[in-house]
């Protein structure tokens, strides 16, 4: 599967859309969902971004080639975004904002003593970022499922940007999909580990029984951050406890910002080495300073 330089050098794990100039004309009929529905593809596209599609359009499967991928389990929707990922190198679907987007429409719940007005406007808010909340889960886990790095990596970001906390259902429905080990599943723990545990889900509080409905890996992953969590901040306040103690009643160095894990994202990447998470986190800091 002969291509251009920029291909020859591509792997799943450092994707990008190649110029269009440079793609070969070679394209794959995907069959998507129970209807079949018909998406042409180039093909190249899908293997320099899939290992799965890969393996299943050059004979690793059924010991033959294949001009047809059938992906009968995959909603429309979830395949169309990926598409746009796929030539476009950015996730953003008719139904998901970029990630600077995102973070803008997060809200916090209305307090009591708010207008009904602003009640509504926060409750559309809120409705807006689950919507796309859904739509960035369906990614993941397709993503996930195919073997496509770069649009997990992509979809991840955008999740802890617009949600801080997952709901049950969620949760339930991510360790059904994906292996717990998934970096989706540590953000979920993390979240309700850091973002606190008595809360309310579907406007009331969730009883503790209710916690017995959660896969036990992840309650254990929280309990077990959270505990993490308690000992880091116990060694921080005893630290600046003996600093304040040694400047004989001065004022002492202030408490530093808790550090959350989300706060660099690629705690939530599957870099497949140091060097790859260098990169990434470069990339990242030189997209942020153009903003």
């Amino acid at each position: 599967m002969a291509t251009t330089r920029t291909a020859d050098v591509m792997t799943p794990e450092t994707y990008e859309p190649p110029p269009i100039s440079e793609i070969e004309p070679e394209f794959i009929d995907v069959r998507v969902g129970p209807s079949k529905k018909s998406h042409i593809v180039h093909k190249i596209l899908l293997c320099l971004s899939s290992q799965n599609f890969a393996t299943a359009l050059n004979g690793g499967f059924a010991g033959r080639k294949s001009e047809t991928l059938h992906l009968p389990h995959v909603l429309e929707d979830v395949f169309k975004t990926y598409m746009d990922w796929l030539y476009q190198g950015r996730l953003k679907a008719r139904y998901i904002k970029t990630a600077e987007d995102a973070e803008d429409a997060v809200v916090d719940d209305a307090d009591d003593e708010d207008s009904d007005d602003e009640e509504a406007d926060a409750e559309y808010d809120k409705e807006s970022c689950i919507e796309k909340f859904n739509a960035l889960h369906d990614v993941y886990i397709f993503a996930d499922r195919y073997l496509i790095p770069q649009l997990q990596r992509a979809a991840i970001d955008q999740i802890i940007l617009i949600c801080k906390r997952p709901s049950f259902g969620d949760i339930r429905s991510l360790y059904e999909a994906v292996s717990q080990s998934s970096p989706l599943c540590q953000f979920y723990i993390d979240a309700w580990a850091h973002e606190g545990c008595h809360v309310k889900e579907g406007g009331r509080y969730i009883l503790p029984s209710e916690y017995k409905t959660l896969p036990q890996a992840f309650v254990l992953g929280v309990f077990l951050e959270s505990v993490q969590r308690t000992h880091d901040q116990m060694e921080t306040w005893n630290a600046e406890k003996k600093a304040n103690k040694r400047k004989k009643g001065k004022e002492g160095k202030k408490v530093k910002r808790y550090n959350f894990p989300w706060d660099d994202l690629c705690n939530y990447h599957a870099h497949v080495s140091k060097e790859h998470r260098e990169a990434c986190t470069a990339k990242r800091k030189a997209a942020k300073g153009k903003n």
